[in-house]
């Protein structure tokens, strides 16, 4: 098992603060769909470039969609996830079942839209997931 050293980004300082402290990863959020609200957060500029500055370190970058969604909202979260992907997040983190499944599985059989990782608030794991 490897161990990785997590850190919060909710914006350019603190994102600069975590990569030069030694995160091996951080978190961030930008858009609507992720519970960060109270960060700055990044817009999607900012979020491209912090991308860019993070892998130029080594350091990987997750994308926080943890929120609970309604299926009116899901084109607009697919389209931030896409963005994400097209930007280079390495994963996305997820707490909505429906979020994981749009992801994973995109309409229109494209290939998965990026990696997940489930934050510790996902309810009702399916067995096969528990272990």
């Amino acid at each position: 098992m490897t161990t990785e050293l997590l850190a919060p980004a909710g914006g350019q300082e603190a994102l600069v603060a975590a990569v030069q402290s030694g995160a091996d990863a951080v978190y961030m959020g930008f858009g609507a769909y992720n519970a960060r609200r109270s960060a700055r957060n990044f817009s999607d500029e900012e979020f491209r470039a912090a991308v860019s500055y993070c892998h130029l370190r080594g350091v990987k970058v997750y994308l926080t969609l943890n929120t609970l969604v309604t299926d009116r909202e899901l084109p607009a979260l697919a389209a931030e996830a896409r963005t994400a992907s097209e930007c280079g997040v390495d994963a996305i983190l997820v707490q909505d079942w429906g979020v994981q499944r749009l992801v994973l599985h995109p309409i229109g059989a494209k290939p998965p839209i990026c990696r997940l990782h489930f934050i510790r608030n996902l309810r009702d794991l399916p067995p096969a997931c528990a272990t």
